[in-house]
């Protein structure tokens, strides 16, 4: 179940309602309504408000690129990480003189940088939730990345918010000798690789420490889930679609929910006065929490088409590394203030252990994505390093770390990390 568009998800829930009625009215005739099985119709407890995860919480930096342009040198550091927290610390703790709007200054130009990637704008206030509250003074709207920079090699290290082609930078206290001196020891301790062309192609050169990650499974009651998106549960009614899946209605939006593959999902397809009103990401956060919420390690990811109707990825991450399963996730269609259409996972999940492994080297990976592809170059595909889900049995399940070689949105091959053998694609010859 992807994401879909406003308008098909409105012609699609109105065909569905319609051909719900109809079944109904033929249960009810026949006697044989309520005969569902497994599903009770009944909540006794609503679904409480939850408590993660909190805008501050899906909105931090899901990735910090440190590099020196000049030299071609690039290490990225990824949440949970010693390295990450000490630039999230130092701009919080630093001293910034004078914002004011500047072009943007191209990375070329840069001696050195570290940018902190953020997957959906924010603005200066609720950066400040994480950032320094100095910055909630700044009324700065739609800020995508934080850079520090330096474009001279002892030159001042600047501070700068990224809101497309116009940043507002100032000058901060940060010495340049040691700003200078803490990126050379992390691009000489770990250094990466960007392969271009994608903006998530970057490779550990010799290897990463990763994890191999033992979960325990849960399965939270669906019926308070599904109540929770009406306003008046009573008025409800319920029909089993099929051997797993279930269909929820008010006659006028629908909920589903499969069983086999622990997904909810919720449609509506009521068109609603939100001209002018873009969806808020507070709002977001109280509709999410509402609605059985998520890990507090899972970043929020927005892809806007131009023309008010926006779509969200709210993304676990685990040891730092994204869940590459689009199951896993939580995804949301809004058209202006108004949310179109919600999928979240009816699989809960904790960690048991892990095991800290060490994935291949570049050229290894760059050697057998040259086998599986002799013609194609690397830039012409995207390689993401997280974890994949694999069931186990019994209610346990194993995150394995990949890469997860992509084009055009497409998954090619999941590439073991740690052993380089093709667990998804077409395999090698």
């Amino acid at each position: 179940m992807g994401l879909i568009r406003w308008s098909a998800i409105k012609t699609g829930v109105l065909c569905v309602l319609v051909s719900a009625s109809l079944v109904l009215t033929d249960l009810l005739w026949t006697g044989e309504w309520g005969s569902s099985v497994g599903v009770p119709f009944a909540a006794d407890t609503p679904t409480p408000q939850a408590a993660a995860p909190t805008v501050a919480q899906m909105t931090r930096p899901y990735r910090i690129v440190v590099e020196q342009p000049r030299t071609d040198q690039v290490t990225v550091d990824i949440p949970g990480t010693d390295d990450y927290q000490t630039w999230v610390s130092e701009i919080a703790g630093l001293h910034a003189f004078s914002f004011r709007p500047t072009s943007s200054v191209p990375e070329s130009q840069m001696v050195r940088f570290v940018r902190l990637d953020l997957g959906v704008p924010v603005s200066s206030v609720q950066l400040a939730a994480w950032a320094g509250a100095f910055l909630g003074t700044l009324n700065t709207p739609s800020i995508s990345s934080v850079y520090l920079y330096q474009t001279a090699p002892r030159g001042p290290v600047w501070l700068a918010l990224a809101t497309g082609s116009t940043w507002y930078a100032a000058e901060t206290d940060l010495g340049p000798g040691a700003f200078a001196e803490r990126i050379g020891q992390q691009l000489a301790l770990e250094p990466w690789s960007f392969l271009g062309g994608s903006a998530e192609s970057y490779l550990p050169v010799g290897g990463v420490s990763v994890f191999r990650v033992h979960l325990q499974l849960s399965n939270p009651a669906v019926v308070p889930l599904v109540h929770s998106f009406f306003v008046n549960p009573e008025a409800l009614t319920s029909v089993q679609e099929d051997a797993n899946t279930w269909l929820w209605t008010d006659g006028s939006r629908a909920v589903w929910w499969d069983k086999q593959s622990n997904l909810l999902e919720y449609a509506d397809p009521n068109e609603q006065d939100t001209a002018g009103h873009t969806l808020q990401l507070n709002e977001l956060q109280t509709y999410i929490q509402g609605h059985g919420g998520a890990p507090p390690t899972s970043y929020l990811f927005a892809n806007a088409d131009g023309a008010g109707e926006v779509q969200f990825t709210l993304q676990p991450y685990v040891y730092g590394l994204p869940l590459l399963d689009s199951d896993l996730s939580v995804h949301i269609d809004a058209a202006g203030g108004h949310i179109a259409h919600y999928q979240q996972p009816t699989i809960g999940w904790s960690v048991t252990s892990a095991e800290m492994e060490r994935t291949v080297s570049q050229q290894k990976l760059e050697s057998l994505l040259h086998q599986m592809m002799p013609t194609t170059p690397l830039s012409a595909v995207s390689v993401e390093l997280g974890y994949v889900f694999e069931a186990e049995g019994g209610n346990r399940a194993v995150l394995v770390p990949v890469f997860a070689v992509t084009q055009s949105g497409m998954t090619l091959w999941d590439v073991d990390a740690v052993t380089g053998q093709v667990l998804k694609g077409v395999k090698q010859p």
